[in-house]
């Protein structure tokens, strides 16, 4: 899988004039620029830079910015464009820089064009071209909405671009399997049409927070448009991804459960799933309601350090030395970081305090996206009861 040189061309920059120009990227340039806490002298890499529209906001900055592009064109008029910035050509595939930049910059959905195994090494190289404790900052498409929005419309969708009389027209598929988006494009410029095809990889927010410990960062934290804070449903996925700085390992929050009370409620209640999720979880609020009418219900808030990031609730017989793990929903913006197998092991815990506890039981509904695997790697194994429809695994305490 490559990148079709025909796509980034003069008819790119004439139809997204708007979504690049000016205003636009100098607002984009002031979100990155305090994601990446960036200040005067740092060293920062801007790969893929395009035509140099951030590159050259970062250096009037007082960054010392290194462009990388494979368009001689666009290499040639960022040089012309913004003199501040090294702009030179070269692939992302191929980026040999090691410990060399304070923060590197993948901005306007320029990852994921190639094959998963390929799209990780260049998350390693990012890794290895910055210094320890430098950040990387990716700007991609929210693959929960979009793999949502490509269901409701039946698998294809689309997107026009009008100037001057002239169009650009997307044809978008989407498949599931593999989660890759394809896009035929078809221009209509100066009565002349012509189409080209690209695909690019839809990475959910967890599968890439593990890509990215996996290639060399320590930590991970997400954002949503602008800069704001990640919504399941939005639009965008920014993710500002830190490599260690070599001295220790990264620390990890401290994982609690604590009382659903008056105070941090609505915060739990706020939780959002990922879309499709609610077909193998409950949400927050329903969790709190069901448990405020089953007396032997015991409903505790997930939290790392001060942040609720979740919320369980453990149907508890003492009597009949049974135990079961109702529900365990962590919230959409904090999946793929461990805070759901340190939920079940602190329930387990607590559970192997109580009278004749012998195992701990939960259920999971059947499915391609079910939990099930996630148990299965925690201890817990098949029982091959099925109850309301729903499997139920236990765990030897």
């Amino acid at each position: 899988m490559s990148v079709p040189s025909e796509l980034f061309d003069d008819d790119y920059l004439y139809f997204y004039a708007e979504a690049i120009g000016p205003s636009r990227s100098d607002a984009e340039a002031e979100v990155i620029a305090e994601l990446l806490s960036l200040e005067p002298g740092m060293r920062v890499l801007d790969v893929p830079c395009g035509e140099g529209r951030i590159s050259g906001r970062l250096a009037r900055r007082g960054c010392r910015v290194v462009g990388i592009d494979t368009n001689d064109r666009w290499v040639a008029l960022g040089r012309e464009r913004y003199p501040e910035v090294s702009f030179d050509p070269g692939d992302m595939r191929s980026l040999s820089y090691v410990d060399e930049f304070d923060a590197a910059v993948n901005w306007f959905t320029s990852f994921g064009y190639f094959d998963p195994a390929t799209n990780d090494r260049v998350l390693a190289s990012f890794a290895r071209a910055l210094r320890p404790g430098g950040k990387l900052l990716l700007d991609v498409h929210n693959a929960w909405r979009l793999a949502r929005v490509m269901a409701a419309t039946g698998g294809t969708a689309g997107a026009v671009f009008e100037r001057e009389g002239n169009l650009m027209a997307d044809r978008i598929t989407y498949d599931d399997a593999t989660r890759r988006s394809r896009t035929e494009r078809f221009i209509v410029r100066d009565g002349e049409l012509r189409t080209v095809e690209f695909s690019l990889e839809q990475v959910p927010a967890p599968q890439l927070i593990g890509r990215l410990r996996r290639a060399g960062f320590a930590t991970v934290r997400l954002f949503g448009d602008g800069g704001a804070e990640f919504d399941p449903e939005g639009r965008r996925l920014i993710v500002v991804a830190q490599r260690s700085d070599g001295t220790k390992s990264a620390v990890r929050p401290r994982m609690t459960l604590r009382e659903v009370s008056d105070d941090n409620g609505r915060a739990v209640c706020e939780l959002k799933l990922a879309p499709g999720q609610d077909t193998y979880v409950a949400p927050a609020s329903y969790t709190l309601v069901e448990g405020g009418h089953d007396p032997q219900a015991w409903i505790r808030a997930i939290y790392a350090d001060e942040t609720p990031v979740g919320v369980l609730a453990l149907h508890a017989e003492p009597e009949a030395e049974k135990y079961f793990l109702v529900r365990l929903m962590i919230g959409a913006q904090h999946q793929g970081q461990g805070f759901g197998s340190a939920a079940v092991g602190l329930v387990a815990e607590y559970v192997r305090g109580l009278p004749g506890a012998r195992r701990l039981e939960t259920s999971c509904v059947p499915g391609p996206d079910s939990p099930t695997g996630f148990y299965r790697r925690l201890g817990f194994e098949d029982t091959g009861v099925v109850w309301h429809g729903e499997n139920v695994l236990a765990l030897a305490l």
